[in-house]
This record gives structure tokens, sequence and C-alpha cells, in this order.
């Protein structure tokens, strides 16, 4: 993706646009068929929320391991509050949240599937529940060869991207958002 000139603005479409158009052609398919689901599930939960890639798939040479993509929830009647148990109680609750829009945009591609689920974990480091050493992510990969793995990354904040990721520096680029 060329860099951005200083002073320089693009829009949300045309940087996705612009990200999309280096990777491979099964990657591009994959993210826009993904994209697509996510928003019809998100549609019938009604709710709202982003996809947003971040990591190396962003700014790097390719090929990287996998494409990260962060998903950004904003505050749905019936989430499970923050601060009624532990952390570790609250990120495994929020997970199953996470996963079920996952599989349910997945459920609509046979060609897509869960490669790994990550749930989230207590840093033993620490021995604190309050203390997460992964807040849990979810891989998932095509059924054909071809394509890097996407790696969907929960993130337990809620709110729109921009408020959740305020002072985050790491170039991204906003998938779908509903």
């Amino acid at each position: 993706m060329d860099s951005l000139k200083d002073g320089e603005v693009q829009s949300p479409e045309a940087r996705k646009e612009a990200y999309l158009s280096r990777l491979s052609q099964n990657d591009q398919d994959n993210l826009r068929k993904i994209g697509e689901q996510f928003k019809k599930v998100m549609q019938e939960e009604e709710r709202k929320g982003v996809l947003v890639a971040v990591g190396g798939t962003v700014n790097k040479p390719l090929p990287r391991k996998d494409i990260d993509i962060l998903v950004v929830l904003q505050p749905h009647q019936g989430d499970i509050q923050r601060g009624t148990s532990t952390e570790l109680d609250f990120a495994l609750k929020d997970f199953q949240t996470f996963r079920r829009l996952i599989e349910n945009a997945l459920n609509q591609d046979p060609q897509l599937q869960i490669k790994e689920v990550i749930e989230p974990a207590m840093d033993e480091e620490f021995g604190s529940p309050s203390i997460l050493k992964t807040d849990g992510s979810i891989v998932v990969a095509s059924k054909e060869e071809g394509g890097m793995p996407i790696e969907f990354i929960r993130i337990s904040e809620r709110g729109s991207y921009q408020e959740v990721a305020a002072g985050d520096k790491r170039p991204f680029v906003i998938l779908e958002q509903t």
C-alpha cells in the first residue's frame, strides 16, 4: 500500500481497496466474503461493530504468516458487563459472544473453516485472574490451498474503533463497518 504524503487524505474505502490490492486474489476474496458475512450476521443480531486489519499485512512486505483482524463491537443490550466478575471470567463469557459471531459468519461460507481457537487465559506469571495473557482469538483458513490464515482477535473494550484505539499509532485499515 502506498504511503500517504503529508496532508493527503484517503477515504476509508480507498484505503480498504489499496490494502486489498496488496494481497493475493485468494486473500482478497476471503476478506471480502468474510466482510459481507460479518455485516449480515451483525445486522441479523442488530449489533454494530467493525473489522479492522492491523499488523504486517498493512504496511510490511508480503507474504506474512497471517492476516490480523481486530473485531471491535459497540455496546449491545445483553452483553456481559465488565466488573461483575474477575477479568478472566468476563473475558471467557465475552469470548462466547465473539465466537458465536465468527462462527455464524463462517457458516455462510463452506470454503472457510476454523483452524484454531485460543480462549482468553490468565497470565500464570502474575497468578491473578485480573491479568490476562491473551484476550482470545480465532484463526480461520480456506479449505482450499492458498491464502493466508486470518486471525480474528477479540477486543474486550466496547465502542467505535476510534474510541477503542485512541492513542494507538499502529497502521490499520477498516475492512467492514456496521
